[in-house]
């Protein structure tokens, strides 16, 4: 089992350096020295980061990761009581539901400022949703 916080710090990352992956993958699909499945490989993997949905799931794991991995460190002390571990899961438990409840509007807005940075295209949220 993966443990969480191997996977905060990386997405940190990649939301800080998608600008340059997305520029790094389209330099090699332009590069004439690659090979035909290299170029379709690049090409491919700069489409799917370069768009809202990769952004907002980008975004929206952090975030849900970040609370877990709170929740993570917290039940793993050795001077945790049970009261307290059951008290930290129903903040957790409730952090979660705010997130729900309220933090849409503000990750959607975060969303759509790093979409806007990389000058990805940006859904009109009044459509219907259609998925690739």
């Amino acid at each position: 089992m993966i443990h969480v916080g191997v996977l905060i710090m990386p997405l940190a990352s990649v939301i800080l350096v998608l600008s340059l992956i997305v520029s790094l993958m389209n330099d090699i699909e332009n590069d004439l020295n690659n090979t035909l499945a290299r170029i379709a490989a690049a090409a491919y993997i700069s489409y799917m980061m370069d768009n809202f949905e990769f952004g907002f799931l980008l975004h929206f794991m952090h975030l849900i990761l970040g609370i877990n991995f709170e929740l993570s460190q917290a039940l793993q002390r050795k001077d945790q009581s049970l009261a307290n571990a059951i008290a930290f899961i129903r903040v957790v438990k409730h952090r979660l539901q705010d997130v729900r409840d309220s933090d849409f509007d503000s990750l959607l807005h975060e969303t759509i400022d790093f979409c806007n940075k990389l000058e990805s295209v940006i859904p009109n949220m009044k459509e219907a949703y259609c998925p690739n």
